[in-house]
């Protein structure tokens, strides 16, 4: 095959060679070249990762007119013909280092194998193996970045799903309000009222494509989880009615979050009795007063409340907890979801089928890091199906676990963090999945972050090699 490479002043034509012996090198070819005084360069392309053959030979001639005589004289097929026939102790010797290389392949191909079927054998015993890993507490407070309790002077609550709590029945009317005005404002199909709300199908951090209609579920990276993309599918009271005010320092409504961050609105009080607002200025927040719109920046000038001494709490992402991170403040997001996803991680089932993950991940990568330079046979394909295949049932489990359309909320399907956990790694200075669980430490309390964490500090941390070991013991 002749490619004309081309620049503003040179056009280059090159033959490409292929089918050659993997141990060929640059001098071997250049040893063939005398009689082909109209070749420019010559080189054998490599995989520089690996540092492996190819086995193919760009060869770039002086001109086009020189490489379409060789190829059409046969002069070069007669080069490469004769490079492929090489004398016979040369083909003998690539034959001997072949033979050995797939000796080597197949004895280390034979141990992962043998490690493999003792390992099979020992599943049965993981959970034993598994008693001294702790399980998470479902209402621990988990720590992205340091924080010293004692160091905060301000805290401040989202009321919606942060403080106030509220029954199923509330996103069941939400839905239907929803759809009569779909359907009575914007002329919506009537046979929309006929839709029912699904509680057990949206999971929390999903992402809509208004564009083409998709619910989807992201990974950290922002990949859409294969199975992830759907087209189209009690409040807590703190005293009487009165004194829940009494309670905070300063009281905001409507404060239309998250412009509420970035834009400025003034300040309005609101006249309880009245029910009306008052258009005179705010510059001091009065105690049992309620008020308005506002923004951050009017907030700031009036409490001087600044920096890391301020934390808040929030449910939503971008509404609750970006804004004040990038404002400098210290955050928590109450994930109620939380709880139950740690339940299902410390049952038994589950931490059986993600120690059975662990190990079978450890074999494939020891598995593709023996074989990365060498030729696949048989017994390779016959094993990389089998671990393959046992990979795949322990994820399909262990997704199972959790909510039947989307899986974990923290989760994909092939163990990596979903981008919702990357939005509270990066914007959530600790989580938990409710308020009151920081009613379980003490006023001056200090948050660490684990020193063996992947990304989620409330995953279950199972340590491969002690695991190993104890599995070992327990089948000897």
């Amino acid at each position: 095959m002749v490619n004309t490479t081309e620049t503003a002043h040179v056009r280059s034509p090159i033959l490409y060679v292929g089918d050659l012996y993997p141990s060929v090198a640059k001098s071997d070819l250049a040893s063939a070249f005398p009689s082909f005084r109209d070749i420019a360069s010559v080189r054998v392309c490599k995989d520089r990762l690996h540092d492996c053959s190819h086995r193919l030979s760009p060869t770039a001639f002086s001109s086009l007119r020189g490489a379409q005589e060789r190829f059409d004289t046969g002069g070069f097929r007669r080069w490469f013909a004769n490079l492929g026939t090489a004398p016979e102790e040369r083909i003998a010797k690539y034959e001997e280092e072949d033979r050995l290389s797939q000796s080597v392949l197949n004895e280390e191909i034979g141990t992962i194998r043998r490690e493999f079927e003792v390992i099979k054998r020992s599943f049965l015993n993981i959970p034993a193996a598994l008693r001294e890993t702790p399980k998470m507490n479902p209402e621990g407070i988990y720590v992205n970045k340091n924080l010293r309790l004692d160091t905060i002077q301000v805290y401040g609550f989202d009321y919606d799903y942060t403080l106030a709590h509220y029954s199923p029945d509330l996103q069941t009317l939400i839905y239907d309000l929803a759809k009569e005005h779909l359907v009575n404002e914007l002329r919506y199909p009537e046979s929309c009222l006929r839709f029912k709300y699904d509680p057990s199908f949206p999971i929390r951090g999903l992402y809509y494509d208004s564009l083409k209609g998709c619910l989807l579920k992201l990974d950290f990276f922002g990949s859409i989880e294969p199975d992830g993309c759907f087209f189209g599918r009690r409040r807590d009271c703190c005293g009487n009615r009165d004194s829940w005010r009494e309670l905070f320092d300063v009281v905001i409504a409507q404060a239309n979050k998250p412009s509420f961050y970035t834009l400025e609105h003034p300040f309005r009080c609101y006249d309880a009795e009245k029910d009306t607002l008052a258009f005179t200025a705010v510059d001091a927040f009065l105690p049992n007063q309620i008020y308005y719109h506002g923004c951050l920046k009017s907030f700031l000038q009036i409490t001087k409340w600044n920096g890391p001494e301020v934390i808040y709490f929030g449910d939503h992402l971008f509404s609750d907890l970006r804004g004040p991170s990038k404002a400098g403040w210290r955050t928590a997001a109450i994930i109620h979801e939380l709880e139950n996803e740690i339940q299902i991680q410390n049952e038994e089932s589950y931490r059986f089928q993600q120690a059975k993950l662990h190990i079978l991940q450890e074999l494939l990568g020891k598995f593709h890091a023996t074989v990365a330079n060498s030729q696949c046979g048989e017994d390779y394909y016959s094993l990389l199906n089998e671990l393959n295949g046992e990979r795949q049932r322990a994820r399909s489990i262990m997704r199972s676990m959790f909510n039947s359309s989307f899986g974990a909320t923290f989760l994909t399907d092939t163990g990596q963090e979903s981008a919702f956990a990357y939005n509270i790694h990066q914007y959530a200075d600790v989580y938990t999945s409710k308020a009151e669980n920081f009613l379980h430490y003490p006023a001056e309390a200090w948050f660490h972050v684990p020193y063996d964490i992947k990304i989620m500090p409330h995953h279950v941390k199972v340590s491969l090699s002690k695991l190993l070991v104890r599995l070992y013991k327990v089948v000897s």
